[in-house]
């Protein structure tokens, strides 16, 4: 078997929170557009890996219209920063790619909401 190298870019990211007002809708756009800036200037050919914070929900039910991005394994209901995540992750041709494995229930979340109790996965790893 011949294997060929490949280059690998990784680019830790922290999404602002999810907006609740219109400062936060703006700081989250600017987020997204340098986000961007960053990905374009990574060389053609190079593997992309977004390792962090995306404060992103995506659903469960997200596979069915998203299959190419969002795998069959998501949890939690999504939120806006999770249809503004998987926008961004379909225009890039990215994978959710934690949503693609089956977890064991002690590995599925991460984070426990303050008020409501509820367990959440507060970021993914994309590639």
């Amino acid at each position: 078997m011949l294997c060929t190298p490949i280059n690998v870019t990784y680019i830790a990211i922290y999404a602002p929170v999810n907006p609740y007002n219109k400062t936060m809708i703006d700081k989250c756009d600017e987020f997204y557009l340098q986000l961007q800036e960053t990905i374009d200037k990574v060389p053609k050919g190079d593997m992309i890996i977004l390792m962090g914070g995306s404060n992103a929900r995506v659903g469960k039910q997200e596979h069915l219209t998203m299959p190419q991005t969002v795998g069959p394994y998501a949890i939690d209901a999504k939120n806006a920063n999770g249809i503004r995540f998987m926008d961004f992750c379909l225009a890039n041709d990215f994978i959710i790619a934690n949503t693609f494995f089956q977890h064991k229930s002690v590995h599925l979340a991460s984070w426990k909401h303050p008020s409501s109790k509820q367990w959440h996965i507060p970021g993914k790893t994309t590639e």
